[in-house]
This record gives structure tokens, sequence and C-alpha cells, in this order.
């Protein structure tokens, strides 16, 4: 595969409709600036006419790549097996159904050349979606505030992004981590800073946004959290429930001894002493996973990343 300056990965779900005029902007958009380019569209499983109208543009494009899932995949893995498949000094990505603009890329592609940082993102100043849609994004990027206060992105959600090619390769996405990339980088060591870009009313197809996400975006965000502070030293976590959970049950162990001693109360058939021998045990028992954790991020140290990603290359044929 030869290399390019830029790829755009475009997912895309039942988005026929915007498709060509966005892959085309996108071409044109970057082109202007003397940068060679790829654009990587992934259709996740689309049952509208997204392949013939992806089978007529690559007979005109040939820097048009396709890739096809047989089914619904998500958007975390669609981004995923795009950036796989990218050449690009540049991977970059935007939503497929037209409210973000393409000729927003020269902007984010400027600020890794003039290296302000490694990751762009883009930030809309006016957002044009339904108020619900709204309320629910500000309470996301309020948490993730809370949780990541070393990253100061107003909006990390945004479906405008451009990043150097290590930092899309090393990402390794569950369902639903598209909304965390900007956390996710942060994390590793990369800076992130965002920029003002355009923002408009969807003209084309219908969202794909359910209420669902209000209940599972809280939690990817703790767990995402979670996750960084077990990757840094989980015997750390670990060690402090276990020890907290036995010297709680040395605590209430002391309590039943001095009230069978000096009180001369029955201790045998308290719930209270089930209570105690649970938590001794289970405080060990941190102490230990905490240990066999740490064993194995030495490990990961030593023997180095494991090959992040898997692709999927189902590339449609030509029309005729």
């Amino acid at each position: 595969m030869k290399e390019c300056d830029v790829s755009i990965v475009i997912p895309s779900l039942n988005e026929c409709e915007s498709l060509g005029k966005i892959i085309m902007d996108t071409f044109t958009a970057i082109r202007n600036i003397d940068k060679s380019v790829e654009v990587i569209v992934v259709d996740d499983g689309s049952n509208d006419d997204t392949e013939l109208e992806l089978s007529r543009l690559q007979q005109s494009e040939p820097d048009l790549i396709v890739i096809a899932h047989r089914t619904n995949l998500g958007k975390a893995r669609s981004l995923m097996d795009g950036f796989a498949v990218a050449s690009g000094k540049y991977i970059g990505f935007i939503d497929a159904d037209y409210q973000f603009h393409p000729s927003d890329f020269p902007t984010l592609i400027d600020a890794l050349d003039q290296c302000k940082c490694d990751f762009a993102n883009g930030v809309r100043i006016i957002r044009e979606d339904p108020k619900g849609k709204k309320i629910a994004s500000r309470i996301f990027n309020i948490l993730n505030g809370v949780l990541f206060r070393n990253t100061d992105v107003a909006d990390w959600n945004s479906g405008i992004k451009v990043m150097r090619s290590e930092i899309a390769k090393s990402f390794v996405l569950c369902e639903g981590d598209h909304r965390l990339l900007v956390a996710i980088a942060s994390i590793g060591g990369f800076k992130v800073k965002g920029y003002r870009v355009h923002h408009t009313e969807r003209q084309f197809g219908t969202s794909k946004y359910g209420g669902i996400r209000l209940l599972t975006g809280p939690f990817d965000l703790l767990a995402l959290k979670v996750k960084e502070l077990m990757g840094k030293r989980p015997f750390t976590i670990f060690g402090l429930f276990g020890s907290l959970m036995i010297v709680i049950g040395m605590i209430l162990g002391l309590i039943l001894v001095y009230e069978q001693q000096m009180l001369g109360q029955l201790i045998g058939e308290r719930p209270l002493l089930i209570l105690v021998v649970l938590l001794e045990i289970f405080g060990f028992q941190m102490f230990i996973f905490g240990y066999l954790a740490e064993k194995l991020k030495e490990l990961e140290i030593l023997v180095g990343p494991r090959v992040k990603g898997e692709v999927k290359k189902s590339v449609y044929e030509d029309a005729d």
C-alpha cells in the first residue's frame, strides 16, 4: 500500500445520501493544501444503497478505500478497522452525516504540522443538535472534565478529529470507546488540543443517537478511569481496598471478642461474625489479586505492547 500524507476514515451506517458529497469534499479540502490523501470508508453493515454509491465513487477516485462489515459492529470497531489500514502520516476521521465539514480539516492538519499538538480535536462552538442531545453531551463533557482534569478540551465527542498515525494505530477500542478517544490519547501522554469547527443541522439520513447513551456513557468513563489507575500501579489499588477490608474486619472482630469475654455474650451464631470472616478472606484475596496484577504489568513492560487491532478487509468490487 502506498503511503500518503493524510488518511481520513469515514465510518458509515445507512448514510448513502451524504456519502458522495462528504467523500469528494474531503478529497478537495485536503488536496487544496497540497497534501496527498486517502479516504477510507467503513460501511458498518448498511442496508441502503451505500454499496452502490461507494462502488460508483471508486471508479472515478482511486484513492478511495472501502471496508465493509457484513453486519453492524459499531462505530468503535469501524474506526479501528479504518485506522489499521490507513497509511497516512496523519490519520483523522469525520462523521458521514455531513454535520461536520471537511473544510475544517486544513485547520486541524496545520496544528499538527506546526507541532502545536499530537491530537487535534474539533470543538463545536455553535452546536446544531436537538436540545436533549445537547444536554446529554454537556453532562458527558462535564464528567470527562471531572475525571480527567489534565485534558483541557471542551468537546470530547466531536465527530471530526486528526491525530498522528502512532496514536490512531495504538487504540484498542471496545464498544462505545469512540467517545473516549481524547481521554485515551491524553492518558497515553499525547498532547491534545481543541480547535473550532463548523457544525450544522443534520440534512441527510437519520440520527443513530439513542437514549441508552445516557446510561452507558458515565459507566464507560468510570471504566476508563479505573483502567487508567489499574494500569499504573494495580497493587496500590487492590492493596488499598484489601487493607481497608482487613482493618474493618479486625475492628469488628475485636468488638466481638470484647462482647464475649467481658460481657459474656454468645457470638457463635451472630451475623457479624460471618461478616468478619468474609472481610478477612476478601481482604487477603485483594492482596493476592494485586500482586498478580503487578506481576502481569511488569511482564507487559518487559515483553512490550501487543499487536493492537484486527483488520477485516472486505472490499467492494467495482460495479462492472
